[in-house]
């Protein structure tokens, strides 16, 4: 099956066809601004690609390409993670679909529209989250009866607060890592993020099982091909890119500390906890935004230019499901596993980018993405067999503990 999913994610780019050797570099600024406005979420957002040798599309394929990447990832992810139900495959499909578009749209709004203010989008992006979802929690209260987990003072200080505050500080070293070093030596650090999850998990006790390290390891070591290029060192963007990982991951297991019963003081369904969270990050980023932007994307929005309304409006829809989906994403497959999930992303990604802006894909991506879509299932399976493992000790435990009180 493995070697079929692998085929699958390949489709979206047979189409393409090998021209003269061309480079193409998305500058570090547009780099930057696009990384910082990755909404409340969950990972950064790809949205360069260089190579040496490149596959550039027919231009009369690229809506087909697109569609055609869409429906192969679909039909991919749905393979890697059917086991897991279908209600899982429903969220995960969503989520990586949505987040292979979100750096799109982003872009949109910052290369296209010109609105250079990434703080006040990403407020816009919690804003949108918090109304919609606390709209959808009310309707659900009000018909079925089901009520709103309501965070007491404990969760706000020891859980909420800082997993926002570990997303706040994740963005700042995001974004001063790439003042002192370039985007090459950033994504190839960024590669780290899921070791940096299973590792701080084992500070939440949550220690990752040694079957896992196999697969882990070779996501990890795929990763950073994606980034192969020249690489500026420095030891003070080196320190910063860790810390930055650092901080993802502690909000990543933060937030799935409130997801998991008896972790917390305090349990939220996911659409919950995106509301408390992204309430708190709406508040967190706009003062940001105010701090350091002023008032200037307010009178820009206030001359309702339409095509930065509804580039900001649509990236704002895709943030609202992107996190939504995510929270379920978590749920159903954990911290890590939904940072690789998120790397399955990139090469719809990369087909986006092509359908759209006319880029081109590097073929050290198209070696890469097989290699990192083979550990993700690879990492799936081996998962499902070890909770499997876990559960049937768990059971003769307590049947042995039965048997002993008789």
């Amino acid at each position: 099956m493995r070697s079929s999913v692998v085929v699958l994610f390949a489709l979206s780019a047979q189409a393409l066809k090998l021209p003269q050797n061309e480079q193409i570099v998305q500058s570090s600024k547009d780099v930057a601004a696009v990384k910082e406005v990755s909404m409340i979420e969950l990972m950064s957002d790809d949205v360069y690609v260089k190579a040496d040798t490149v596959l550039k599309p027919n231009e009369g394929s690229s809506k087909f390409l697109f569609i055609g990447g869409m429906v192969a990832a679909s039909i991919g992810v749905s393979l890697i993670y059917w086991d897991r139900g279908l209600t899982a495959v429903i969220a995960i499909n969503t989520y990586v679909m949505v987040l292979a578009n979100m750096s799109n749209s982003i872009r949109s709004v910052f290369v296209e529209h010109n609105f250079g203010y990434p703080r006040f989008v990403t407020s816009c992006h919690a804003l949108s989250t918090c109304l919609v979802v606390l709209t959808f929690l009310l309707c659900r209260q009000a018909s079925s009866g089901q009520k709103i987990t309501i965070p007491n003072v404990t969760s706000w200080m020891r859980s909420i607060a800082p997993g926002t505050l570990c997303f706040a500080l994740s963005l700042g070293c995001s974004n001063l890592a790439l003042l002192y070093t370039n985007t090459h030596f950033y994504e190839m650090l960024s590669a780290s993020n899921v070791i940096f999850v299973a590792a701080v998990g084992s500070l939440f006790g949550r220690t990752l099982n040694s079957k896992l390290f196999l697969p882990l390891g070779l996501i990890s070591v795929a990763l950073p091909i994606l980034a192969f290029g020249e690489i500026k060192f420095s030891i003070v963007g080196l320190a910063i890119c860790l810390a930055g990982n650092f901080f993802r991951a502690s909000k990543a297991q933060i937030q799935a500390s409130l997801l998991i019963p008896g972790s917390a003081s305090q349990t939220f369904d996911p659409l919950e906890l995106v509301c408390w969270t992204s309430m708190l990050t709406f508040v967190l980023m706009m003062t940001w935004s105010l701090v350091s932007e002023g008032v200037e994307p307010w009178k820009i929005f206030c001359k309702w230019d339409a095509g930065i309304l509804t580039s900001v409006g649509i990236s704002c829809i895709f943030a609202t499901t992107l996190n939504a989906s995510g929270m379920f994403v978590m749920r159903e497959v954990g911290p890590v596993g939904q940072m690789i999930i998120g790397e399955l992303k990139g090469v719809l990604a990369c087909v986006g980018a092509v359908a759209a802006f006319g880029e081109m894909i590097s073929v050290q991506q198209m070696i890469a993405y097989p290699i990192v879509i083979s550990g993700a299932f690879w990492y799936n399976r081996t998962d499902k067999q070890v909770k499997a493992e876990e559960a049937a000790e768990k059971a003769n435990l307590d049947e042995k503990n039965v048997e002993a009180q008789k």
